[in-house]
């Protein structure tokens, strides 16, 4: 990571670089830069004065970071004989400068309140039993010694935690990784100084001209608890997740567990007993002296995540599992109601998410509500029922978020009244948001979501159990998407893709919230007195837990679960069930249309009254021109 990075601005500063690395090492962050490349193994016989022989300068990257096992001789061979055989063959090719890259650790760490600094002579590390820090601070002594008793010229600039892009293993970027994949089971009560990898980069590349000889400089960032760090992380990138702090204890048992396991399965552990005992120290440092000397940049940390999730995202290391973390999300219909609420579910689990509506004015409005989100939320304005509008809302998912997991068909318009009163308008609107529209999206998504395996929701309603009287239209609609689910799901079985349907029971829904009334135009959706809808809330938990248990139907409500045992024991059966609620709403809807029809007589009489009171003011004013 932080060789790749160096690279990069030694180019950008005009330096020819030849670089060493490791046989048959993965090279892909140097790929397309103007760098020489040798292979070889500093532990070996290398023909290193040849190599040498017209270097100006030396930085010196290489290092084995390995923590397990603790101790394991081959750490120094690489830490210290390579770096001393190194050394050497700097001097007797005359190389002006040598940079060594050591770790924060070689110093004593301090406080928030009182950060470790390079006066700190102290190390305090070696209570830790780690070959990695021993052999690092080993080193750094001795090339500190060779400039005081032999003027050798070198600089070592000593990174605390580092993050950022070209982190190829990952290394400190596991951290960035398992938040992306959302997998951070806990937090620990210690604390690191974190900083950009490109702002230690800059600091190297600068030793070679600046700094003091024979000195070493902490390059250090943030100070902040693991807790703030993941609170961060988390808010970077726009997931919402309870960060759990993990009890000392826990920790400690956990560690010695998996290390013991690992010492007999010889694989390391994710998390050793040293590891965890680490954890829970604060470990700050200050960056005063290499911010003054060698002029390290201070960018901030929420830049360093920015740029480490996305080239851990855009090179492929991101591997999705059972949850939502990285996939991505297609809500219709998810402007306002239950579609916006389930779009919040998704993104605080990771997703991404495209929302989609027919209103480009609701686009500012929506970016302002999911801000938090950042770039993994995205507003298509499009009508699911035109070709044109469902492939847009395919097309663009694809060109932001390159795959689609999850389709959820929630778009479709409502409507009341009896067929005979409802006009041929409403007829095809309604059926056109709910039935053409889902297919359609459906249609176009299809080849992308075989692709990942993903699935497929329609959600439906109560009124596709029972055809409700009143309500002809609406429930002929959302049976059809019971039946669209029914078909779809037998021919892409084979492919692994889950198809399922919900029946969403009365919801709760948003003030704006219009439905079709029989003329064709919208109105605010009427309160029924007596029922209690359900909360969006409870609509989404039911939608959730569908989706992960991978249930083909999903009835919500009790009232709805009755209704469709009913359905399945007897046809008419619902209809007895439903005779005191049926009454109920055909009362409730004849009360609606005789509202509008006296309301639509009272503009009659008022339009007939102005018209009368019009011509009677022509009259009076012809006889005055008469008698005039």
């Amino acid at each position: 990571m932080l060789g790749a990075n160096i690279v990069r601005l030694l180019i950008q500063d005009g330096y020819e670089v030849h670089g060493l690395i490791y046989p048959n090492s993965n090279r892909a962050v140097l790929e397309g830069l103007d760098i020489t490349i040798a292979e070889g193994d500093l532990c070996t016989e290398l023909p290193l004065d040849t190599w040498l022989k017209d270097c100006s300068f030396i930085i010196h990257v290489a290092a084995s970071t390995s923590i397990w096992p603790r101790r394991n001789r081959k750490i120094w061979e690489v830490n210290y004989d390579a770096t001393v055989k190194l050394a050497d063959a700097a001097v007797r090719q005359g190389v002006e400068r040598f940079v060594h890259i050591g770790t924060a650790n070689s110093f004593d760490r301090g406080t928030k309140a009182k950060p470790g600094d390079e006066k700190e002579s102290k190390y305090l590390a070696r209570k830790w039993g780690m070959d990695y820090m021993d052999s690092k601070q080993a080193i750094q002594a001795e090339l500190v010694r060779r400039h005081k008793e032999e003027s050798f010229p070198v600089v070592v600039v000593n990174p605390t935690f580092m993050i950022g892009p070209y982190d190829s293993g990952p290394t400190s970027g596991r951290l960035i990784l398992n938040a992306l994949e959302g997998n951070v089971p806990g937090s620990s009560s210690g604390g690191r100084s974190f900083v950009y990898t490109g702002d230690v980069a800059r600091a190297t590349v600068n030793a070679l001209h600046k700094g003091r000889l024979g000195e070493c400089y902490l390059a250090a960032g943030e100070n902040l608890s693991f807790d703030e760090f993941f609170r961060l992380v988390f808010e970077r990138l726009g997931v919402t997740r309870r960060i759990i702090k993990v009890p000392q204890p826990f920790a400690l048992i956990g560690g010695a567990s998996l290390s013991i396991i690992g010492r007999i399965n010889k694989v390391p552990p994710r998390l050793s007993f040293t590891m965890a005992r680490m954890s829970y120290d604060d470990t700050y440092y200050s960056n005063k002296k290499v911010v003054a000397e060698l002029d390290m940049p201070q960018t901030p940390l929420d830049q360093a995540i920015d740029e480490c999730a996305k080239w851990l995202k855009d090179n492929g290391y991101v591997k999705l599992g059972k949850g939502y973390a990285g996939k991505t999300v297609i809500i219709t219909g998810s402007t306002q109601g239950v579609g916006k609420a389930l779009a919040h579910a998704f993104l605080s689990k990771g997703a991404n998410v495209l929302l989609n509506g027919r209103s480009e004015s609701k686009a500012q409005a929506l970016k302002e509500e999911f801000t938090y989100a950042r770039s993994r939320v995205l507003y298509v304005a499009a009508d699911v029922t035109k070709e044109e509008g469902a492939r847009s809302i395919i097309d663009q998912a694809m060109q932001q978020f390159n795959r689609i997991d999850v389709l959820i068909n929630n778009a479709g318009m409502s409507s009341y009244g009896d067929l005979e009163d409802s006009s041929p308008r409403v007829i095809r609107e309604v059926l056109d948001s709910n039935a053409t529209g889902s297919l359609l999206v459906t249609h176009y998504a299809l080849p992308f979501i075989r692709q990942t395996k993903g699935q497929i929701l329609f959600i439906s309603s109560l009124a596709g159990l029972h055809g409700l009287g009143g309500h002809t239209i609406y429930s002929m609609a959302k049976m059809s998407l019971i039946a669209l689910a029914q078909g779809l799901r037998k021919e892409v079985k084979r492919h692994g893709v889950y198809v399922g349907y919900t029946c969403l029971g009365f919801t709760e829904n948003d003030s704006v919230k219009r439905t079709l009334a029989p003329n064709g135009e919208l109105e605010p959706i009427p309160s029924r007195p007596g029922i209690k809808p359900a909360s969006k809330k409870y609509a989404v938990r039911m939608i959730m837990r569908q989706l992960n248990r991978k249930k083909f139907r999903s009835v919500h409500t009790l009232p709805g679960k009755l209704l469709f045992v009913a359905s399945r024991i007897s046809e008419g059966l619902p209809m007895f069930a439903l005779k005191k609620g049926y009454d109920a709403e055909r009362k409730f809807l004849e009360g609606i249309k005789q509202k509008r029809e006296q309301a639509a007589k009272a503009n009659e009489a008022k339009s007939e009254s102005s018209q009368s009171q019009e011509r009677e003011s022509a009259r009076s004013s012809s006889d005055v021109v008469s008698k005039g």
